[in-house]
């Protein structure tokens, strides 16, 4: 396994994205929204802020097992940076997530940010929620919940 850094449009990648975030909602969030191609592809291509995109991608099975999604805000709240890690659920608890949250982390301290922020859903399938590997020291700062009528 091996994390690399977006370098900019690919149809291919973006395709693996997409596929990839389904796979996590269909575990993690089987009643939310699906999310779109589209929507994926301004994440990747379109960012209104600055920001990085990290692959962990898996060179003897072929594909990208995981991403994260670095947000380094440039005008209002310049000391954080704002982060979005997928795994593929059937790859997790083999260290792919907590790689890409410290790729992530380490690319905040590289840009001058002392604070980390993002979500987690607190699921019941393996490798969910908040701190699920050992040592990660994050912290559930607010909850919230979704409901269905």
């Amino acid at each position: 396994m091996r994390v690399v850094q977006w370098t900019g449009p690919d149809p291919e990648v973006t395709k693996a994205c997409h596929n990839l975030i389904q796979a996590a909602n269909a575990v993690d969030d089987p009643h939310g929204p699906p999310v779109s191609a589209r929507k994926v592809r301004y994440w990747l291509e379109q960012t209104i802020e600055p920001a990085e995109t990290w692959f962990a991608v898996d060179d003897a099975r072929g594909g990208i097992r995981g991403w994260c999604h670095v947000v380094l805000p440039a005008q209002e709240n310049t000391d954080r940076a704002y982060v979005s890690v997928v795994v593929h659920p059937e790859a997790r608890r083999q260290g792919i997530g907590s790689e890409l949250l410290s790729q992530a982390a380490r690319r905040a301290a590289e840009n001058g940010r002392t604070g980390l922020g993002g979500w987690a859903f607190l699921g019941t399938g393996p490798g969910t929620g908040p701190g699920t590997g050992p040592g990660t020291g994050l912290e559930i700062g607010r909850a919230s919940c979704r409901e269905r009528v």
